[in-house]
């Protein structure tokens, strides 16, 4: 939990790289984490950080799929997919 509180900080502060550290640990180090704590943040702005915001997002679902986050984590790979110009995969993915 404190790494992904550290993620909360990191995110208040602008700070994406860090809060992606911080959020990819906590689940990491706790996979139980991902079972039963919301998908953290919005699709990153970089390529490299939107890759691990989906492959985040998709654990946490594969995890846990009737969990009522599962949707939220849908939005952050879809929005991820958007950023990266994918727009069919993204809007499969909301779908």
């Amino acid at each position: 939990m404190a790494q992904f509180n550290l993620g909360k900080v990191y995110e208040r502060l602008g700070n994406a790289g860090e809060q992606a550290a911080a959020f990819r640990a906590a689940i990491e180090s706790n996979p139980d984490f991902a079972r039963r704590s919301p998908v953290p943040g919005e699709a990153p702005a970089r390529p490299r950080q939107r890759a691990d915001a989906i492959r985040l997002a998709r654990r946490g679902i594969e995890l846990n799929p009737g969990a009522e986050f599962a949707p939220l984590g849908h939005f952050v790979i879809a929005d991820a997919y958007a950023a990266d110009g994918r727009a069919d995969e993204a809007a499969r993915e909301s779908g």
